[in-house]
């Protein structure tokens, strides 16, 4: 779904991974030259999500190739997976459009380098750090219950069916308990639900599915924002990300439509380097 700026312009959205973040901001393999080239910046506006800075934070060198050429370029911050869901709760049956930005930076001809500056010098203060940490234990805690989720178990009626295919059944039962834990009120006043209506949680159902319920890997950190981040998927026309994940949203592509319309590049596909 194209972001229209205050202008009156639209962009195409291109979600960027924390990997393809670090690449392109330090140059690495020709990326930044790479990601111009495929998405120049007069059609298509990069997105990330807040996470994705907490996650480059952490590496300094990055960080401060990261700040240098977003300093300069026009970007998007997207919000998290729990307000896009609840964004599809509220568009439900009616002609509301799911909103998935927080903030926008150096659009309509402003270009502020001190903006993007100035929201990280206020981001990094003690309270949001402290919830960002409260997020990062949950994140491996959600990981670490991921994980014994999918053990064998004869008590573990889960892991009878963690073969099988991604069925309907699978996806009604699972959408409906993600919208009860989001939003149970909501839930009891709008059944029966028509779960196509919600493509953004079905990503992610779909992206936990794959990633999670059938892998035989240690279920990591980055692993669980890999499905939450998933939920975007829908409302934007292109990602670049890393090549499992890649390859688990063309999977996707089978069994919601909204996938079909998204470009999906590994982030190798951007590396003019080796191209």
């Amino acid at each position: 779904m194209p972001w229209v700026s205050k202008s009156g312009k639209a962009y195409n959205l291109v979600y960027l991974d924390t990997n393809a973040l670090s690449e392109i901001s330090k140059n690495q393999f020709g990326c930044q030259v790479g990601f111009m080239k495929k998405f120049p910046a007069t059609q298509y506006a990069p997105c990330f999500s807040v996470y994705n800075l907490r996650e480059i934070k952490q590496a300094t060198k990055a960080y401060e190739h990261f700040i240098e050429f977003f300093s300069n370029y026009s970007f998007l911050l997207l919000v998290d997976y729990r307000t896009i869901i609840r964004e599809e709760m509220l568009a439900y049956n009616t002609i509301y459009k799911p909103n998935i930005i927080l903030s926008a930076f150096n659009y309509d001809d402003v270009k502020d380098q001190n903006s993007f500056r100035n929201l990280l010098s206020n981001l990094w203060n003690d309270e949001f750090i402290s919830q960002l940490e409260i997020e990062d234990q949950n994140i491996k805690n959600l990981a670490e219950l991921w994980g014994k989720r999918r053990t064998p178990n004869i008590n573990n009626p889960l892991f009878s069916s963690r073969s099988t295919k991604f069925s309907n059944d699978y996806q009604i039962d699972n959408t409906l308990l993600l919208l009860h834990h989001l939003e149970p009120q909501w839930l009891r006043e709008n059944m029966p639900i028509l779960i196509n209506k919600f493509p953004a949680a079905r990503v992610l159902i779909f992206t936990h599915f794959k990633k999670i319920f059938q892998a035989n890997t240690e279920v990591k950190k980055n692993d669980v924002f890999d499905v939450m981040i998933s939920s975007v998927c829908p409302y934007i026309e292109a990602i670049v990300t890393e090549s499992n994940q890649a390859d688990v949203l063309k999977q996707g592509r089978k069994y919601i439509k909204e996938l079909n319309k998204l470009s999906i590049l590994k982030l190798r596909e951007i590396r003019t380097e080796y191209n």
